[in-house]
């Protein structure tokens, strides 16, 4: 698990003394003397009331009956502490009135909100109840981590972003879900240090003192964002789910007890739901001859998760349809819809693919979160050189940027968060898509229909007539596109699009086999980024290991498959250390289904056109050539990205060579 630096192990862990001194600051009282807080049994169950007995302002009387009406809680004496925790002021927003306008004045005054903002804000939380850090993303004022780091500050505590940080189950569970969801508090790891507790109020010593009560361990309060608190606490439905195939059992064992299940779709649902927490991006519903196979695509590998009798087809494939608004009675042709669930504070959209195979009719249905669009380059595993190389060539007003690698590598994801990042007010961004994965607020975007015969060149050429600032062409498949493109990027308007080419160097190669004239492409190329998507290793259940000679071997026969890879990786594989050299990889745990790995992270290369490629492309060099020339300008290789993920403990070497050679 990724520990917390000295400094930030320091600033985090904060001591009762330390908290009851911010605490009392937050609300203009006096901190609390010195005296009797070396007595932390003593000076826990009374922390609370003695704020009372400070000098306060008489503004704060009503923060001070705030905090005296909801300082109920277990006393130190108390042998059974009970989990039910009051707390003061708004229970819908975590903070006391007083302190939403505290945080909301300490933005201002960094020059992070204006004065209309904070205005704005302090009405949606009063009138609509929404947590002042949720507005503030809502309103997308600020990213959920730049606003965490600063509130974090605020608190003098550490920020902990939960969405690059694998949340322990044994540990999150020493909460119950429903304490967990009241208090806006997640424990996610511990360490020799204690348990680490990411909190939307870190300065709640009610919380901090009952669960060192409960638990016998000390508590580290981290803060969070209420979103990112929210997505981690989806853990708690990860054993709720271990029921599903009791569920399918019962439901096999008689045909007729669906009656008592709620019919069969209750068992569509449990299985959406099992996608969804388990983070799967594709759900496979398929008939045999004596049974539904029931796979999901988690980490972009396939595995089984149940079985369902034939009887349950025409009616689950009906629900879909009804659900996809298909035709019910068609079953001897393909049919494509979607449709849409909001679950947990996320909206879940389903692309649904119908297709009669020969023992029936078989699904599979794309789940497109709303959450993966919201992703940055950091979070999707950019390095910080490559996020620099990247954000100085999307600033420009023209040219083209593309994003390579195969079917499955993310290229799209990668764009909707370059899109995202561009989406203002006062800037025209429109797309032609097919098929439009996520609908992004602030783009006009567009779905190809072979129908009504509107394909990538003639929407692209409809585009141009829009008045667009920004044009993403969901993929430049031929001559005609890629003529329209150059053209678009030549004349002021600055274009994404993806190609299907395994490296970076090979992207300029690939237009000028379709037909594009070199002269046109360095004069718009800006950028090539090529990306993969690699496991990572579950951190529930990551250990060292060291690899034996024979296990190298293997690898060198089994994965590289030129001399070139052959040379980096013994360079790079003996700098690091050689035989001696320790690796990672997960054991194996109910986290990880028992597959050692957890989640996904990009490894790429990024291209930065300048003269020197410029050149090496007009004169059509090999892609040896155009390779050598970019690392020369200071390219790191999608090969090199990759091994600097494996030997920090990201991936392994048998999963990074699994995937550079799709």
């Amino acid at each position: 698990m990724p520990k917390p630096s000295k400094k930030t192990q320091k600033k985090g862990a904060t001591s009762k003394k330390q908290r009851v001194k911010k605490e009392a600051s937050l609300f203009k009282a006096k901190p609390l003397e010195d005296k009797g807080l070396e007595d932390d049994a003593k000076a826990d169950s009374t922390d609370v009331k003695k704020l009372d007995k400070q000098e306060v302002s008489e503004d704060d009387k009503g923060i001070e009956k705030k905090v005296e009406e909801g300082s109920e809680i277990e006393s130190e004496e108390s042998e059974d502490p009970t989990w039910t925790v009051r707390r003061f002021g708004d229970e819908s927003s975590h903070y006391d009135s007083d302190l939403n306008k505290k945080i909301l004045t300490h933005l201002e005054g960094l020059g992070l909100l204006t004065a209309d903002q904070n205005k704005q804000i302090l009405d949606l939380n009063q009138k609509q109840g929404e947590n002042i850090i949720d507005a503030i993303v809502h309103l997308d004022i600020m990213k959920f981590f730049e606003v965490g780091r600063v509130v974090a500050d605020f608190f003098e505590t550490s920020y902990v972003n939960l969405k690059n940080t694998r949340a322990s189950s044994d540990i999150t569970l020493l909460i119950p879900e429903e304490v967990s969801k009241n208090e806006g508090v997640l424990a996610y790891q511990e360490d020799e240090n204690g348990i680490y507790l990411a909190m939307i109020n870190p300065i709640d010593l009610h919380f901090l003192h009952l669960f060192e009560k409960k638990t016998g361990k000390k508590a580290i309060a981290m803060y969070s964002t209420p979103g990112e608190i929210r997505e981690a606490q989806r853990i708690y439905r990860q054993d709720s789910l271990s029921g599903f195939q009791h569920l399918i059992e019962r439901a096999t064992v008689d045909i007729g007890k669906l009656d008592t299940l709620n019919n069969i779709s209750t068992i569509f649902d449990t299985i959406v739901l099992m996608a969804y927490y388990r983070k799967a991006s594709d759900i496979h519903i398929e008939p045999f001859e004596d049974e539904i196979r029931i796979r999901l695509r988690i980490d972009g590998v396939l595995g089984n998760v149940a079985k369902l009798p034939m009887n349950f087809l025409e009616t689950m494939v009906n629900h879909v349809k009804v659900l996809s608004k298909l035709r019910t009675d068609e079953h001897s042709s393909s049919q494509d819809g979607r449709f849409k669930v909001t679950y947990d504070n996320s909206v879940i959209n389903f692309r649904v693919s119908i297709l009669p195979s020969y023992y029936g009719e078989k699904m599979v249905l794309r789940l497109l979160s709303s959450e993966s669009q919201e992703m940055t380059l950091e979070e999707l595993g950019y390095s910080a050189k490559d996020i620099e190389v990247i954000q100085k060539n999307i600033q420009k007003t023209q040219g083209m940027n593309l994003v390579t690698g195969p079917t499955g590598s993310g290229k799209t994801t990668t764009l909707y968060s370059l899109l995202t990042s561009l989406n203002k007010e006062h800037v025209n961004i429109s797309t032609i898509e097919d098929p439009i994965e996520y609908g992004l607020f602030g783009l006009n975007q567009v779905q190809v229909n072979p129908k009504t015969n509107l394909n990538f060149a003639d929407g692209l050429r409809s585009l141009l007539r829009q008045d667009p600032d920004i044009i993403m062409i969901g993929e430049i498949r031929d001559l005609d596109t890629a003529k329209i493109s150059a053209h678009a990027a030549l004349t002021g308007h600055l274009i994404f699009s993806t190609l299907h080419t395994s490296s970076a160097a090979l992207a300029p190669l690939r237009l000028i086999q379709m037909g594009l004239d070199p002269y046109s492409i360095v004069s718009t190329l800006n950028l090539i980024v090529a990306q993969r998507l690699t496991r990572m290793i579950c951190n529930a259940c990551r250990v060292t290991y060291q690899l034996t000679e024979k296990e190298l071997k293997e690898i060198e026969s089994t994965f590289i498959n030129t001399k070139e890879k052959l040379d980096i990786f013994r360079k790079r594989f003996f700098s690091e250390g050689g035989s001696t050299l320790r690796l990672f990889k997960g054991k194996g745990c109910k986290e990880c289904g028992g597959s050692g790995y957890k989640g996904r992270t990009v490894v790429a290369e990024v291209m930065e056109i300048n003269k020197a490629l410029r050149d090496l492309i007009v004169a059509e060099a090999s892609q040896e050539a155009i390779e050598k020339a970019a690392v020369a300008n200071g390219m790191v290789t999608i090969l090199e990205d990759g091994l600097n993920k494996v030997f920090e403990g990201k991936t392994t070497l048998n999963e990074f060579f699994r995937v550079i050679n799709q």
